[in-house]
């Protein structure tokens, strides 16, 4: 059994599991207790060259284990680094690849159409001299072409307009193409613009608006027996202003049985024709025109023929005249 009283702790760790080694004089060697290693002490040397010389070892053990894990460490790094740029390299010539194949096809769909300006459409919107112009392109020629016009408000009809189609990566044969201004709305004029179911469409309007205002006004006390369309007058500059006076005679019945003839008039103000299906003119306003007229006795409503008042005229020439006078000098009377 060995003697414990050869044997002392050293302050030394184990090189394999890092406990305190002990030193046996009489084998002359350090042991381990926990793991069993064994350092043998050489001969002539000393316990304290021997433990220096083991200090010195755990030492550049201990840093070349970390020098060791540094170089892993960076390899590592630089290894995650190359894999980042490699990746990036390849994103890159996906990138060119599809970039080039996108100019490959675009060329080849430009070639193919010729013609740039069969994938725009323009349409002009507005009122003849106001107006503007809308440029609408195919979805599948957005991200490639461009299309300019050489103006865009303020069109008139039969005005030319240059297109000019533009690409930042391609150029074509054909570069612009000439418009003409159509289709825009108009200010009435003449009466040889209006068709017969312009007409009608107004006759109707009219009517309707008349029989009311007679009628329903607060002041009538009579019978509208007949309301007949009589005449149609413009008032117009040739430009941007005009009124319409659709003219209707009217027979009104008073309560004693006396009928009587007056004009009412349904004015339409600014009318424009849109030369639209199903929209055929516009006006800004629509109003009844003249002055209060008298159906019967003006005295009051216990005078006998008495049937109340209304906006009107009491004959033709009393309206005819009214019109001349109510208006902008620099317009003019047509009679239609």
């Amino acid at each position: 059994m060995e003697n414990k009283s050869n044997i002392e702790k050293i302050d030394l760790s184990c090189p394999k599991c890092k406990g305190t080694m002990e030193f046996n004089e009489e084998e002359n060697e350090l042991t381990c207790p926990f793991c069993r290693h064994k350092i043998i002490l050489q001969k002539g040397e000393s316990i304290e060259e021997l433990i220096e010389k083991e200090r010195k070892l755990g030492y550049a053990r201990v840093e070349g284990e970390k020098l060791a894990e540094e170089k892993a460490e960076k390899r590592k790094k630089n290894k995650k680094i190359r894999n980042i740029l490699i990746a990036i390299c390849v994103f890159g010539v996906l990138l060119t690849i599809a970039g080039i194949y996108k100019s490959i096809v675009t060329k080849m769909i430009i070639k193919e159409i010729g013609d740039p300006f069969e994938y725009v459409q323009v349409n002009c919107n507005g009122v003849d001299g106001k107006g503007t112009l809308e440029i609408k392109i195919d979805d599948k020629m957005k991200n490639i072409m461009e299309y300019k016009a050489s103006k865009e408000k303020e069109l008139s009809n039969g005005e030319k307009i240059t297109l000019t189609a533009k690409s930042s990566e391609y150029d074509f044969v054909k570069k612009e193409k000439v418009i003409e201004v159509q289709g825009l709305s108009t200010y009435l004029t003449s009466f040889d613009e209006l068709t017969d179911e312009m007409k009608e469409f107004i006759h109707k309007q009219s009517y309707d608006f008349l029989k009311n205002k007679i009628t329903n006004g607060i002041t009538f006390y009579g019978e509208l027996q007949e309301i007949k369309q009589y005449k149609m007058y413009l008032h117009t500059d040739g430009n941007t202003n005009n009124v319409l006076y659709d003219v209707y005679s009217a027979k009104i019945k008073a309560k004693d049985d006396i009928v009587y003839d007056k004009y009412v008039i349904a004015g339409y103000r600014n009318v424009i024709l849109t030369n639209k299906e199903n929209d055929l003119l516009r006006y800004e306003k629509l109003n009844d025109v003249g002055k209060i007229i008298y159906a019967g006795d003006p005295k009051g409503f216990m005078a006998k023929g008495y049937s109340g008042n209304m906006t009107g005229f009491y004959n033709i020439n009393e309206l005819e005249e009214y019109l001349r006078n109510n208006e902008n000098v620099n317009m003019k009377l047509i009679t239609e």
